[in-house]
């Protein structure tokens, strides 16, 4: 039984037949639980365990697989390239766009009209323009969103 900080770590497969689920633990000798949805069956899978174990259900990390088709296997998979592909192109476009603040703030332009025309908060470039030349790449490691305010 593998624990981390009273966390008991279980992991499972669920199948479905016939409009309904079965998981089976793999990591642990429990009984199956049986639901009519995933997450049923997955609620289901947890309390046995917590009642066998003695362990309550907030302190069971289930990671439960399911086996999809190749067809759709292979759409998550693209789905999950893609987001991360997504997740970098906004990084970068984030760091692009704290190094145009810092450009523009040593051009003469007021931080105001930085904030308006890049749509970043202004406590954002002000922090990016007072980091100096690695601004930029701190900045943007450091929040993952694009902050905005209104400067009308």
């Amino acid at each position: 039984m593998e624990t981390q900080e009273n966390t008991v770590t279980i992991t499972a497969d669920a199948q479905q037949a016939g409009g309904w689920w079965t998981a089976r633990a793999t990591s642990h000798e429990l009984p199956p639980a049986t639901a009519r949805s995933l997450t049923s069956v997955t609620t289901q899978l947890k309390k046995i365990a917590g009642d066998i174990l003695g362990v309550p259900q907030e302190g069971i990390d289930l990671t439960v697989s399911t086996e999809l088709p190749d067809d759709v296997q292979l759409l998550v998979d693209q789905a999950g390239e893609h987001q991360q592909e997504a997740e970098a192109a906004s990084r970068q476009a984030r760091e692009n766009l704290l190094r145009a603040a810092v450009e523009l703030k040593e051009t003469g332009w007021p931080v105001r009209d930085i904030a308006s025309r890049l749509r970043l908060s202004s406590k954002t470039i002000t922090e990016a323009t007072s980091r100096g030349t690695d601004a930029p790449a701190a900045a943007a490691e450091t929040e993952d969103a694009v902050e905005t305010e209104d400067v009308a």
